[in-house]
């Protein structure tokens, strides 16, 4: 039962940082309303109608006592009538089973208590809602009917309600106030997310300036800080691996050279591994650039991506002709770094076309998300090397052999290039009996 309780204030309770404030906010404000409220109507307005309904029953008391008399003056009834706010008259005593009795409202009760502790019963009211006057029908023990006609202020003190639309409306204003504060304060929290996430996917130069609450000033620094060593740690490992590369690459360019120079001097099949030796170190030193360089120097541009992939796929078709494209008929555009992702997708075809037959790549949207799923009929991956094969240099061909293991970073750069552009690659079993693998991207 707790469980589910809890589940279900999740469910209702907002799930913004302004939303949460706000409620920390009006909580109190409501309840202390409430509570004030309440006391109120439960003290002043029950003291106050009680003390109203005993001045009207000591006033009608008073003008049956005058109109009972038996020296009756007139004109001091008449006067009394006037300056108390009441018409008295009398009436046929037949009209007593046709006249209607209101029990509806609870100061009623009140009155017709207090009469009833004069000795003024049996006693009838009537009122309307949004009455004027409220009249009362009292039978006297003679046979006679009064009629008592009394204004409504006789009753009724508009002053709870006054209360009550004076105690509301300064809260709403309060509560208003506060809202606009917070606003103002949740402001830049929200523009330090929103930095993290462009920074997340590779734009730069995005320091923040701080202001705000001292503790979100000291997260933008922290930010700021973070960002430039960052920036600094990639650009020095981009220059690492550039400057690596060029001192390998010129060994391996004089080793061509003496190759060529003294291919007559060298058995064909030495020159032939060698030959071979050097391609495979080519090719390693310029797949640790592209992991170490990533994207840099890109800029972001608008592209339809039904056309970069009816590109690469045109491009796979040449020597694999099994390969189906399907598209959504809605155009699909985002902000992309076209070589990048062009990159990212053409590692996973290409991975689908060296395992497989069949290859089926497909492109669908759906709230806002882009998924590029590339399905093969190959021999898969086992489900517990689903992550595992994300890791940089992870090879599940455990020989030197690149041509058929590979050197083991093009899904990590894959993920690298899709997580730059606010997205993910995620695998799983195709429904050819082979890989499936979905690149999600967001517009």
């Amino acid at each position: 039962m707790r469980k589910i309780n809890l589940f279900f204030l999740r469910k209702i309770l907002p799930k913004t940082l302004l939303g949460r404030s706000f409620l920390i906010v009006a909580l109190p404000v409501i309840f202390l309303q409430a509570a004030s409220t309440y006391i109120f109507f439960d003290r002043h307005w029950d003291a106050l109608s009680r003390r109203l309904a005993i001045s009207l029953a000591d006033e009608v008391s008073l003008l049956i006592a005058l109109k009972e008399e038996k020296t009756e003056n007139p004109a001091a009834l008449s006067i009394a009538q006037a300056r108390l706010g009441i018409k008295m008259d009398v009436l046929p005593a037949t009209e007593w089973n046709a006249i209607e009795d209101t029990h509806s409202f609870g100061y009623l009760h009140d009155i017709r208590r207090e009469l009833a502790s004069r000795g003024i019963t049996p006693i009838k009211l009537y009122a309307e809602d949004h009455f004027d006057d409220v009249v009362m029908y009292w039978q006297s023990p003679e046979g006679h009917m009064y009629h008592f006609t009394a204004s409504r202020k006789k009753i009724y003190s508009p002053t709870v309600y006054i209360f009550m639309l004076w105690s509301l409306g300064l809260s709403v204003v309060l509560v208003s106030i506060a809202l606009l504060f917070m606003r103002n304060q949740i402001r830049p929290i929200l523009r330090l997310a929103k930095a993290a996430e462009k920074f997340g996917k590779g734009h730069a130069d995005l320091r923040l300036k701080p202001h705000g609450a001292a503790e979100v000033r000291l997260a933008m620094h922290a930010f700021n800080n973070m960002q430039e060593r960052i920036s600094r740690q990639i650009q020095q490992r981009t220059e690492m691996l550039a400057g690596i590369s060029h001192d390998l690459r010129t060994p391996l360019t004089r080793m061509r050279l003496e190759l060529a120079v003294n291919e007559e001097s060298i058995a064909e099949e030495w020159r032939t591994e060698m030959q071979r030796d050097i391609t495979e170190m080519e090719q390693m030193i310029s797949s640790y650039l592209a992991f170490a360089k990533g994207e840099d120097g890109e800029s972001l541009q608008r592209i339809e991506l039904q056309d970069v992939l009816q590109d690469l796929v045109s491009i796979a078709q040449r020597q694999h002709p099994h390969i189906t494209l399907t598209m959504t008929d809605a155009t699909v555009t985002l902000n992309a770094r076209v070589g990048a992702l062009k990159r990212c997708i053409q590692n996973a075809l290409s991975n689908a076309c060296r395992y497989g037959t069949k290859v089926i790549v497909s492109l669908t949207q759906q709230d806002g998300a882009i998924f590029i799923t590339i399905e093969d009929d190959g021999a898969g991956i086992p489900e517990e090397q689903f992550e595992a094969v994300f890791r940089p240099f992870y090879r599940l061909e455990q020989s030197r052999n690149l041509d058929t293991g590979g050197i083991g970073l093009g899904l990590s750069i894959a993920r690298d290039i899709a997580r730059s552009h606010g997205g993910d690659i995620t695998l799983g079993r195709s429904g050819l009996g082979g890989l499936k693998v979905v690149v999600q991207l967001h517009q």
